[in-house]
């Protein structure tokens, strides 16, 4: 099926391309196959890209964008390929493929940790969504409008409400695969909330679906936020049971290296005791975010850092670290871990030294700051 929908794409067969678009995306997607999806569309792309795309031709290129786009995770092309889709249906009155391409340039901004250019996005695909009528993609809308609105906007309040429609959405039109990241992310906002019981709840259930379905990267993130929603609540040897299934599970789908899952594991390992591994995890993500920026993990990461150097006695490198991520970032999901850290290292400093190291901190620029850090780790390839 690949090697001949590849073949119509070469030969402009674009009837059948068309057909077969939304198929191919809708198996990448609930078969776990999101690697193989971006390679297969991407190829695609290329063949159609060789001439100035016009009427159908230029309809099925915005698609196989917005489509891409989609299924990329964490990468610099995200935002290239949505914005690509966009300018091309900007000549094209076609509604719905606009709010496919706004959903994955929403999520490219929160990767570069423009929250607020994120939500924009969303509300406006999530609108054309819902006059659209089309409940599949609704849904999704709804689904990543939630986690915005709850996590890096941290309006937990609001998020309940918007995943609550987003659940209900779900029901109603049997979209499966999607109520699994529905009921993780009420989960993680039950969290918020200090819904205790209620989060865990909602994330079994996400869980306990993923694996009826046999969604595997489902699995894999339901896992990391059952693991996370145990971590917060000082279980360190559950989460890291989790977690270590998780990662494990991820490496078999060829996604070894997907800095929130990491992250998450690198405070886990570092709750237990084990300074070691949770540098060693600390190392990874660095290799991840250097690769693709991932604005929220960058910062997560650097507090990380911060609490290992305050625990050793190194105060004034820490301060200055929770400085450079806590101005740029005040929802942190590790910010109880850096409050603790920074306040620990204000008491072993004077106070000149510490405003001193606090607002050095604060004038760095992040992404230098997790260059310094990849050389002082020596990182390897």
């Amino acid at each position: 099926v690949h090697a001949a929908w590849l073949w119509a794409a070469e030969h402009h067969q674009l009837d059948y391309v068309q057909h077969a678009l939304e198929s191919l995306f809708i198996y990448s997607i609930i078969g776990s196959r999101s690697v193989e999806g971006v390679d297969i569309l991407n190829k695609a792309r290329m063949a159609l890209e060789m001439e100035e795309p016009t009427g159908q031709h230029a309809l099925v290129l915005a698609r196989l964008s917005a489509r891409q786009a989609a299924l990329v995770y964490a990468d610099s092309s995200q935002k290239i390929l949505a914005e690509r889709s966009l300018a091309i249906l900007e000549r094209i009155d076609e509604r719905l493929e606009t709010a496919q391409a706004l959903t994955a340039l929403g999520w490219a901004y929160r990767f570069e940790g423009d929250y607020g250019q994120s939500e924009h996005y969303l509300r406006e695909a999530t609108t054309i969504a819902r006059e659209s009528g089309d409940h599949w993609w609704f849904a999704i809308c709804l689904t990543t409008l939630g986690w915005i609105v709850g996590v890096s906007l941290n309006d937990p309040e609001s998020a309940q409400l918007i995943l609550e429609e987003a659940l209900g959405v779900v029901e109603q039109s049997g979209n499966s695969a999607t109520k699994v990241t529905v009921l993780s992310n009420l989960g993680v906002i039950a969290g918020r909330l200090g819904k205790i019981g209620e989060d865990i709840r909602y994330t079994e259930k996400a869980l306990a679906l993923a694996r009826q379905l046999n969604l595997h990267d489902r699995v894999v993130n339901s896992l990391n936020n059952l693991g996370w929603t145990v971590y917060v609540r000082g279980e360190h040897e559950r989460a890291y049971r989790y977690l270590s299934e998780c990662l494990e599970l991820a490496e078999q789908l060829g996604w070894p290296d997907n800095p929130f899952h990491l992250l998450s594991m690198a405070y886990t390992v570092y709750a237990l005791g084990r300074v070691e591994d949770a540098t060693h995890y600390f190392r990874r993500i660095f290799v991840s975010i250097n690769k693709n920026w991932v604005f929220e993990c960058a910062t997560d990461t650097v507090v990380g850092i911060a609490i290992i150097l305050s625990d050793e006695g190194q105060h004034q490198r820490a301060v200055a670290l929770l400085g450079s991520a806590l101005a740029l970032n005040e929802e942190l999901v590790t910010a109880r871990e850096g409050e603790a850290a920074l306040e620990r290292s204000k008491n072993a400093l004077d106070s000149d030294t510490f405003q001193a190291a606090w607002e050095r901190g604060q004038s760095l620029d992040l992404k230098a700051v997790v260059q310094e850090l990849l050389v002082e780790f020596g990182v390897e390839d």
